[in-house]
């Protein structure tokens, strides 16, 4: 066979996915019933893993429109996370949630977005404002809205999650050259993302697959 370990388990922490087949989380806004019947459909056709969401952890991350599972309070989230997660595990597929922060990148307009510094990005269309550079207090802040949504994913169920560092959102904004100026500890690429891991993993123990969703590239413009 080309792919010889494609349909042979794997094992991910303390957890084992049946195949290396992975349905990978994307936004969808329909309501709940044909959502899980979206998912449920993955897990019956063969999938070993699917990922849901995204699911926006702090008020001041988020990209707007009418996605139904976008951005709502831990409590509401946990109450359809536990349907997703019963159905989609009837198939034997583990299910990890996508947690999303889009820091300067983010779409709802009435309000500054946070983000790791107050560069000028003119080349960065989905923004309309200057962001505003978090404070020490408002990182640590967003850092605990991953951990809190983390407990509730995993007391719904779920088998895990995956920060949504990719397509230049906060994470990824913290350990980009082309947007962390910062001149204090947050100005080390990978603190910010350690920390949100380490919050997350004191949440939720070793039962609990912390993933991360990366870009290979910036698509920035010229050297840095």
């Amino acid at each position: 066979m080309q792919f010889e370990h494609m349909f042979s388990p794997i094992k991910i922490g303390t957890k084992t996915a049946r195949n290396r087949i992975i349905f990978p989380c994307h936004g969808v806004a329909v309501p709940l019933a044909e959502y899980i019947g979206y998912q449920v459909a993955r897990a019956r056709g063969g999938s070993g893993l699917n990922i849901i969401g995204p699911c926006t952890i702090h008020r001041s991350g988020g990209l707007g429109g009418p996605n139904p599972y976008y951005l709502e309070t831990p409590e509401v989230m946990s109450s359809r996370w536990k349907q997703i997660a019963r159905a989609v595990h009837e198939y034997g597929t583990l299910i990890l949630v996508q947690f999303l922060h889009a820091g300067e990148k983010s779409t709802d307009h009435t309000k500054v977005s946070w983000g790791v510094s107050e560069n000028s990005t003119d080349y960065d269309i989905d923004r309309a404002t200057v962001p505003h550079e978090m404070t020490d207090a408002e990182i640590n802040e967003v850092i605990d809205g991953y951990a809190v949504y983390a407990k509730a994913a995993q007391e719904a169920g779920m088998d895990g999650c995956e920060i949504h560092g990719a397509h230049g959102y906060l994470p990824a904004q913290f350990w980009s050259p082309w947007t962390n100026y910062r001149r204090d500890k947050w100005a080390a690429p990978m603190l910010f993302i350690t920390q949100v891991i380490d919050r997350i993993r004191e949440a939720v123990g070793k039962n609990f697959i912390i993933s991360i969703r990366m870009s290979g590239d910036d698509f920035y413009p010229g050297p840095k």
